[in-house]
């Protein structure tokens, strides 16, 4: 009979033991969670513009960042700093007004050009990403907004072809002539531009899941491997206001002649033709954002699942 007692005085002691980690535990979740976490990202980037003129193709984009995030009670709250990588193409067909000119013989006529012009578009930019959300055993999903503040390295590669034909309809007949004895035909041309990007304002947002929530171990360090679908799309145009190069110059030599079978053609948006003409890129693919930390009261010695904060 004397074990009886010494039996229940012993299994009172383990629950009075285990009881404050289990209850810390159990509120493990409204504690405050701080990680520094590391990501990355890679998808489809392209233009979005409602010029019917102008065509556009997307390309491969991506980001690379780093920062902070807090998570209390399913609320998580993260910012920190990116590069953003995006790249697209426009093409377009455009025939500017005709040009009084001479051909090769001197004779003044009407140059008459057609143009077919594509331009290679590399946008390099550093960003602020501030981002909102939930978790909830695992799955995330979250929204807010970036800004990219200052581009680096961003370029345009112009190239393309483009026709020229003269009009003497004023002097000799109707039509136009591209006879290519009077130095008409077909030409090539190419540049590279290095732009600027003005402030970039755009919403973002993510959608995934944390991959590591179910790894069960027992250190106070929590780890973090999210992945998912992730957007971008900026609310304003990232070219400049202003632009007043002219589309389509001309060389000219040291005694003022101009080369008409010589266009130089600036990228479209970086024109006077494309003045007011909204610039708005789209990113969109999967993220993967890597994150360590944890909670100044998280326990140790004990089997939890990934980040205490799920308990």
């Amino acid at each position: 009979m004397r074990k009886v007692p010494f039996l229940l005085i012993t299994i009172f002691a383990f629950f009075a033991c285990i009881e404050p980690v289990y209850a810390q535990r159990r509120k493990g979740n409204e504690d405050n969670y701080h990680f520094f976490y590391l990501s990355g990202g890679v998808g489809y980037s392209a233009i979005a513009t409602h010029n019917a003129d102008v065509n556009v193709l997307g390309n491969v984009g991506g980001l690379v960042g780093a920062g902070y995030e807090f998570r209390r009670s399913k609320f998580w709250m993260s910012m920190g700093a990116q590069m953003s990588m995006q790249s697209s193409s426009v093409s377009l067909n455009f025939s500017p007004k005709p040009l009084q000119g001479e051909d090769i013989y001197g004779v003044v006529t009407k140059l008459n050009y057609n143009f077919s012009q594509k331009d290679q578009i590399s946008f390099r930019q550093l960003e602020v990403p501030l981002l909102l959300g939930y978790y909830y055993n695992g799955f995330y999903v979250g929204g807010g907004l970036k800004v990219g503040f200052r581009s680096v390295g961003s370029t345009v590669h112009t190239n393309g072809t483009f026709s020229l034909s003269g009009d003497y309809s004023e002097k000799y007949q109707q039509g136009l002539v591209n006879y290519e004895e009077l130095g008409y035909g077909t030409g090539s041309f190419a540049a590279d531009y290095s732009v600027n990007m003005a402030i970039n304002g755009a919403v973002i947002g993510e959608l995934g899941y944390d991959v590591l929530s179910n790894v069960r171990t027992r250190s106070q360090t929590c780890q973090l491997l999210k992945v998912g679908f992730y957007f971008e799309y900026s609310v304003n145009s990232v070219v400049p206001k202003g632009q007043t190069a002219e589309h389509v110059t001309f060389k000219t030599d040291l005694t003022g002649s101009v080369s008409a079978v010589e266009p130089q053609v600036r990228p479209y948006y970086y024109s006077n033709d494309g003045i007011n003409q909204r610039v708005a890129p789209f990113l969109i693919g999967v993220k993967f954002t890597y994150m360590l930390g944890g909670s100044r009261t998280g326990i140790t010695g004990t089997w939890h699942r990934g980040c205490q904060c799920y308990e």
